[in-house]
């Protein structure tokens, strides 16, 4: 959702975002394929931020793109690599309440924390399957304690603290392939779960 109270969605396998109203009227649509400014390869999840401005995933392109409230390319951020700053395949991305943005790369198991500005801060993670480290990380979400929360191929979904410190994780026997994980305003944490198709409540 918008400030506004619009459904934003990222349409993946065609390169767009796309925007509706409440009524499920089409709003607004940006995004092609391609590799340039303002062009998408495989985006995958979308933050906005205290101005209105859409922070998407450019997945394939390595890079996060900044997008006006009126889907107008603003700037991109990073390349390829796995230096701070650099990104592998950026899948998910997420805001806390102090304005520093979450980025999850796939390819490099890791999160990595940026102010507003985008100045790199710190980065967490680190492939591994035990606590605290990760196995292809997917979305990521902020809840309301601006804790962070994981889901990875591990069947899991692991919790950490603003400054990357591990501080529990849940669903090792009950997930099967977390994708994405949202925490609701009662507290509740959803994942989807590609591999059985459902969504859990916890």
């Amino acid at each position: 959702m918008d400030h506004h109270g619009n459904v934003v969605v990222v349409d993946t396998n065609n390169n767009r975002i796309r925007t509706f109203d409440k009524s499920g009227n089409l709003l607004m649509t940006f995004g092609s394929k391609g590799h340039g400014d303002g062009e998408l390869d495989y985006p995958f999840a979308i933050a906005i931020d205290t101005q209105g401005n859409y922070l998407v995933t450019d997945t394939y392109n390595h890079r996060v793109q900044i997008f006006s409230p009126k889907g107008i390319f603003i700037k991109k951020i990073g390349s390829q690599g796995n230096g701070d700053g650099e990104f592998s395949y950026p899948l998910g991305i997420a805001i806390d309440s102090k304005e520093n943005i979450y980025v999850s790369e796939w390819d490099n198991n890791r999160v990595q924390k940026f102010d507003s500005k985008w100045n790199f801060i710190r980065k967490f993670g680190g492939f591994g399957k035990v606590d605290g480290f990760m196995t292809n990380p997917w979305h990521l979400t902020i809840d309301e304690n601006d804790h962070i929360l994981v889901p990875d191929a591990m069947h899991r979904v692991q919790i950490f603290d603003e400054d990357g410190n591990f501080i529990k994780k849940f669903g090792v026997t009950l997930l099967n392939g977390p994708t994405c994980v949202v925490s609701d305003k009662n507290g509740s944490i959803l994942v989807t779960e590609h591999l059985a198709h459902r969504i859990s409540i916890f």
